[in-house]
């Protein structure tokens, strides 16, 4: 896994607060406990790179559907945009994403299966923030995509309605 290449004293004030490692730990686990009640335990390892650039975007959490019933398909069609601009924070923010799986399993949050999913731990998360405030729509968004994409239970299926190909 790639890191990101700024030392953490050398990142701007708002790069370290909004992709803090921690925080985007919570965020991934958010996404995987959502998974595993919605397709069993362990989310595809792969879906995590999905999270941050989700969850931590206003716009995008805002035009999320109000229930994971629709239709990521219909919804990608609809939101062409973001669609395309998702992608893109997807890139970009690949090695914030992998700095933050690497602070989840080394703090105990995360760990991988033998099949290379991403499971939970047993370490249950104090939650200090209040609702409507950010950090709380952004795990709100988090715990959504992970059951969202959860009854899609298609990952290479869900990266090609996306528009990412290996």
């Amino acid at each position: 896994m790639s890191l990101p290449e700024t030392s953490w004293e050398r990142r701007p004030i708002e790069v370290a607060n909004l992709l803090n490692p921690a925080f985007g730990a919570i965020l991934i686990r958010d996404a995987v406990v959502a998974h595993d009640k919605a397709n069993g335990p362990g989310m595809p390892f792969a879906l995590a790179y999905f999270i941050l650039p989700v969850a931590l975007h206003p716009e995008t959490r805002a035009a999320l559907p109000g229930t994971t019933g629709a239709m990521l398909h219909v919804w990608l069609q609809e939101h062409g945009v973001i669609r395309e601009e998702t992608t893109n924070r997807l890139i970009r923010l690949k090695p914030f994403t992998n700095e933050a799986i690497t602070f989840g399993i080394h703090h105990g949050l995360l760990a991988i299966g033998d099949d290379g999913r991403l499971l939970k731990t047993q370490v249950r998360l104090r939650d200090p923030f209040e609702d409507g405030t950010d950090p709380r729509l952004c795990r709100d968004a988090a715990a959504f995509v992970g059951r969202w994409f959860g009854k899609q239970a298609n990952t290479p299926l869900l990266f090609s309605l996306w528009g990412i190909r290996p």
